[in-house]
């Protein structure tokens, strides 16, 4: 809500928030065994960071039921994970808007609105699942830099390889 102060309207200061873009989940073709790695690098992740995850309501059950999955028996540790119901505009402002986006598109990263944000690509290397990053150096947050790239680096080793453009350090 808004208040007015000199004939202008006064918006809330805008808090920092990352997206998990995943196309899948607003199209409402979910497989849930596809989404449990990404979930849980983004719970790992939301302990730095509040998440935005756009949904469609056919999807939600399937995205609450996985979330109940990987947090049973751990206690919560997040800034937040907020599902979105959204058509595309707004998915399109949230993810100009975000300081980090995680997603499975890989187009994402060739996008020239989004050039500049940092990503992480989650993508298939044969039967493995690797993390592709970009732009890692322009995150401000050292706390959630090392996290994401120690994060991502663990996945790929588990998966046999280490991918990433541009510059980074590792601080755990």
């Amino acid at each position: 809500m808004s208040e007015e102060h000199q004939g202008a309207a006064v918006q809330p200061a805008a808090v920092p928030f990352a997206v998990l873009f995943l196309p899948q989940l607003l199209a409402g073709a979910v497989e849930p065994h596809d989404l449990f790695l990404s979930f849980t690098f983004v719970y790992l992740l939301s302990m730095h960071v509040r998440f935005s995850l756009p949904v469609s309501e056919t999807a939600l059950p399937v995205v609450e039921k996985i979330f109940d999955q990987i947090l049973d028996g751990h206690t919560l540790q997040s800034k937040g994970v907020a599902y979105v119901i959204a058509g595309a505009e707004h998915v399109a402002r949230m993810l100009k808007s975000s300081l980090l986006v995680v997603t499975t598109e890989p187009g994402v990263a060739q996008h020239p609105e989004l050039e500049s944000v940092p990503q992480a690509v989650m993508c298939r290397a044969g039967n493995a699942q690797m993390v592709r990053l970009r732009n890692v150096e322009k995150l401000a947050d050292e706390e959630l830099k090392g996290k994401l790239v120690g994060c991502a680096q663990l996945i790929n080793i588990q998966s046999g390889g280490f991918i990433t453009e541009g510059h980074f350090s590792l601080s755990w």
